[in-house]
This record gives structure tokens, sequence and C-alpha cells, in this order.
């Protein structure tokens, strides 16, 4: 198997990927009836489902809160209350 693009070899490995998973047979079997080298095949899987992972992260949205204004309340009754707050986040 001599393809020089990498993409259209990632898509011939894409499918043979599935073929051996559809069929009964070890990747093994598989790759010695096709030709291919198990490491390579091996290499092949990593890297196609490398691309088709899921994200790592999980994309979240704003959601209103109730402001609440902070108050510090000191023992001889002095009370700071804040009252306009600037979010930096």
């Amino acid at each position: 198997m001599e393809i020089k693009d990498t993409q259209s070899r990632g898509e011939v490995m894409r499918s043979h990927i599935e073929a051996c998973k559809a069929v009964d047979k070890t990747v093994i079997a598989y790759c010695k009836e096709h030709g291919l080298t198990p490491s390579n095949y091996y290499y092949w899987q990593k890297k196609l489902n490398a691309t088709t992972a899921k994200p790592l992260f999980t994309q979240l949205s704003a959601m209103p809160v109730q402001a609440v204004m902070p108050t510090v309340c000191y023992p001889n009754r002095v009370r700071i209350e804040f009252n306009n707050i600037v979010r930096l986040f």
C-alpha cells in the first residue's frame, strides 16, 4: 500500500480500521490478509481517534444570577455595604 498523500492514507486506513472492527478477526490476522503492518494499523488508529475525540473542554453558557450586595459587620456595630460592584469575569 503505497499512497503519498497523508489525507488519502488516513482515509484508506480509516476504512481498513472500520472493516477490521466489522469482521471477526484479530488485528494481526486482518493486517496479514491485507498486507498491512500491525504497527502502522495501530499508529493510524491512534492518530484517527485523536482527531475525532471529544473535546477536553465543554463550553458553558452564562446564567443570570441575583446580585447579592456584600456587607461587612464589625463587633462595634460599624457596617460597610458595597452597592455597585463591578464584576471582572
